[in-house]
């Protein structure tokens, strides 16, 4: 989960257990966590295989429980939104890079933002996601 920059609000999206597992997770749980002060507009959270649109879970502000068995094969996503600004605007691309020289580029960009955001003393923006 790191942030991201839409129009009509930031956001953090986050695959919390990941898909695939081939075992049935009886409970999932995760916490969304800010090292500075964020509100949270809103939280959603979805249950099952990739890109499903249910919902058997619930959201309490910054904390996501499953309400039941999760099938192999599906997981625990989690969604907060807040204000527009809340993040400082991502460098990180939303679509895939297109050519070759796209990716090296991207790569690039992206490994120079985890490093900048995770070692810079200038109170850059440092997601905690537990």
């Amino acid at each position: 989960g790191i942030g991201s920059n839409f129009e009509t609000h930031d956001e953090i999206y986050w695959n919390a257990t990941g898909n695939e597992w081939q075992v049935t997770i009886e409970k999932a749980s995760a916490e969304v966590k800010t090292d500075f002060p964020a509100n949270i507009e809103k939280s959603l959270c979805f249950t099952g295989s990739f890109g499903t649109k249910e919902s058997d879970c619930q959201a309490e502000n910054d904390v996501f429980t499953s309400s039941s068995v999760i099938n192999p094969g599906g997981g625990l996503t989690v969604v907060t939104t807040y204000k527009v600004g809340t993040f400082p605007k991502s460098i990180l691309q939303k679509d895939p890079p297109r050519t070759f020289g796209d990716k090296i580029a991207s790569l690039f960009l992206k490994y120079f933002y985890i490093f900048y955001a995770q070692f810079s003393n200038s109170g850059s923006f440092n997601p905690l996601v537990h």
